[in-house]
């Protein structure tokens, strides 16, 4: 294991808890962070401080702070603010968040980010009314989310966890090897103070709600003779369950909190546990690792550990049952021996350190490999885009606001019958003479580039004072022409009222000499003066365009920073075409997103009529691919490769990036032909 990870490339991992006291958790992130290292891993740890944190510190762990996450807006937002300064300052490839609250956290925090690397989430475990939430937001939050233990896998699924990766890696701890504990358990009695000669319960345990102490003192009530109690650990309900266990005298002592569980382990004679529930609590490991019985409650994980015989468990919240149980442990060597045997074995097989290193390693490089490293956070894109918005918005308004006024003085023309024209002529219509209707409805049109010709617009500069010259007036003349009414409007701007009047009434002079109806027909100005107006852009209107031009950037912007997600028919017609380059018949191309994945597999495999062997194609799919073999049970799943003469149904687990390529094709071609591709899931 060590030697494959070493020759991987390196990975940087934050690892993300609330604190870093002596709870079981705690003790896994600080193993990840030390033992990563055999897996090229470079870890860092953010949380609010604790023993842990300062033992990593000063083994070269970097350490990060961040303020304890509570339910409140407000201290969810200080968290993450502090989260997303780590993250920035660290430069992690793959965030691990260990239970959900902190989940949320990262989530808000990473997705201010430019790049945001994977998040994968640690699911320790909730309470029963917490599963449905859980999931819920575990689906809004995580790339991937690892449960310690197979029941807290199935809560999760239960309550409806969707769109996120789930697999499960089982906590693990160092077994020492089976011997003789009698010498040990009398030397660490005598390093704690504790009388050699009583038989001693321990139960190390946060003294909160969930842990039912109160349970655990009444059936101490009912266990008789005069073994000793230690509760070792402290909480918000410790002053009422020290006041509970007074009358008991010395049969209970209150630890409070210890760094030295190891040692009580070793002093103990058996370790008890009376939780509502739990996930996979590494007390059960640890004690099972010490070579000490125990007797814990049938809930979710602890039944996982202890269900073959590892230790005695009875129902939650049933104090006579507890009491039994500890007096039966206590009162017959024979059981607490095959207690211990049974326990050892559990640990070898289901919770190596080792192995749990490995396994960590596939998930991380796997979220690594096809989660979002390199992509826009949403947040950060939203906020991007509604920076960029805003600053065009504002740019817009600012340029409208900024241009500098503008008047435009207009006046009127009509055209007339000329005043100086024979009635014989008219009434004749002799030869040569030229129809007034005809004349305007031919000359008119040709008045705006009459209006704007050169020589009128020099003539006209000429008599007003101050006035531009006439190249420089043409783009501020226009004229439009009243179809059919023999009217138009001959209109001049400047940045000067005055100016903009006078202009217009010597434009309109100099087209009126011009006389372009003559012999027919005659201009005459309507007005003597010309009516001047603003046409300077309304403040209104510039508000208008602003917010247009802003939200067209804004969408321009996301549209550029979100990832481009490829329709999912394409996706599945490139893979088929890879699959007919390489020969093989269609199949049942299916996304690994679909909620009911397992089950659309589970049909196909019973059609098909024999085992399901489910492999990778390509690099960084062998935790999905474990994955699902452990949702497809009870279907007959074949570990491994198999034996290449055991005829199976293949299903090919392959990155959706690599279906335009020739890689599939060529990775699905290499299957045994013995093998018959069922389905393809793309992830």
């Amino acid at each position: 294991m060590t030697g494959r990870a070493m020759t991987g490339s390196g990975m940087r991992v934050l690892h993300a808890i609330n604190e870093m006291g002596d709870g079981g958790a705690e003790r896994m992130v600080a193993d990840l962070a030390r033992g990563g290292t055999s897996h090229g891993w470079t870890s860092a740890v953010l949380s609010s401080g604790g023993r842990r944190a300062d033992e990593l510190a000063v083994e070269g762990v970097a350490t990060y702070a961040m303020p304890l996450a509570r339910r409140s807006p407000v201290a969810l937002l200080r968290s993450a603010l502090r989260a997303r300064r780590a993250a920035r300052a660290f430069a992690p490839d793959v965030v691990v968040a260990h239970n959900v609250l902190v989940s949320l956290v990262l989530w808000v925090a990473l997705h201010t980010l430019r790049r945001r690397p994977a998040l994968v989430t640690v699911f320790h475990g909730v309470g029963a009314p917490d599963h449905r939430g859980a999931a819920r937001l575990l689906s809004r939050t995580s790339d991937v989310v690892v449960a310690v233990s197979g029941a807290l896998a199935d809560r999760l699924r239960g309550a409806g966890l969707t769109g996120t990766r789930l697999t499960v890696v089982r906590n693990a701890v160092t077994a020492p090897a089976p011997g003789d504990h009698g010498p040990d358990r009398a030397a660490a009695r005598e390093r704690l103070g504790l009388p050699p000669d009583r038989r001693i319960v321990l139960c190390p345990a946060r003294m909160v709600a969930q842990k039912r102490h109160d349970v655990l003192l009444d059936a101490w009530w009912r266990l008789p003779g005069d073994a000793l109690l230690l509760l070792a650990g402290d909480g918000p309900l410790r002053a009422g369950l020290e006041t509970a266990a007074a009358p008991q005298g010395d049969r209970v002592r209150f630890l409070g909190n210890r760094s030295d569980v190891d040692e009580l382990l070793r002093a103990a004679d058996v370790t008890v546990l009376t939780s509502d529930w739990e996930g996979l609590p590494m007390v059960v490991l640890e004690s099972l690792a010490a070579g000490r019985p125990m007797v814990a409650t049938d809930v979710d994980g602890v039944r996982e550990v202890l269900g073959d015989g590892a230790g005695l468990l009875v129902a939650p919240g049933d104090p006579d049952a507890v009491a039994a149980a500890l007096a039966r442990v206590l009162d017959e060597p024979d059981t607490a021996a095959s207690l211990v045997r049974a326990g050892h074995a559990v640990i070898a097989r289901d919770h190596d350190p080792d192995a749990m290193l490995g396994r960590y390693d596939d998930v991380l490089r796997g979220a690594r490999h096809a989660g979002p490293p390199g992509r826009p956070g949403r947040v950060w894109v939203a906020t991007a885009a509604v920076l960029a918005g805003a600053l065009v918005a504002v740019a817009v308004f600012a340029g409208v606001l900024a241009q500098p006024g503008r008047y435009q003085g207009t006046v009127g023309v009509v055209a007339r019958p000329a005043s100086v024209v024979t009635s014989v002529a008219l009434s004749a219509g002799a030869a040569g003479s030229t129809n007034y209707g005809e004349v305007v409805s031919l000359a008119l049109p040709s008045l705006p580039e009459l209006a704007t010709g050169p020589t009128l617009l020099a003539a006209a500069a000429a008599q007003v004072p101050g006035a531009p010259s006439g190249e420089d007036l043409r783009p501020d003349v226009s004229v439009e022409l009243l179809p059919g009414s023999g009217v138009a409007r001959i209109s001049v701007r400047s940045g000067d009222p005055e100016l903009a009047g006078r202009l217009t009434e010597a434009v309109t002079d100099q087209v009126v000499r011009a006389r372009p109806l003559a012999p027919a027909g005659e201009l005459r100005a309507i007005d003597r003066r010309a009516s001047v107006s603003e046409v300077s852009a309304s403040p209104v209107l510039g508000a208008a365009f602003a917010l247009l031009a802003g939200l067209v950037a804004a969408a321009a912007t996301a549209a550029l920073l979100l990832p481009r997600r490829r329709d999912a028919e394409r996706e599945h017609a490139a893979l088929l075409r890879a699959l007919g380059d390489a020969g093989r018949d269609p199949v049942a191309v299916l996304d690994a997103a679909d909620p009911v994945l397992a089950s659309r597999v589970r049909i196909l495999a019973r059609d098909a009529g024999r085992p399901l062997r489910v492999v990778a194609a390509g690099p960084g799919l062998q935790d999905r691919v474990r994955s699902l073999r452990d949702e497809l049970a009870p279907v007959a799943v074949l570990a491994g490769a198999g034996r290449p003469d055991e005829p199976a149904a293949v299903l090919a687990v392959a990155d959706r990036r690599r279906t335009r390529t020739d890689e599939l094709a060529g990775i699905v071609s290499a299957l045994p032909e013995s093998g018959s591709l069922l389905a393809v899931v793309l992830v």
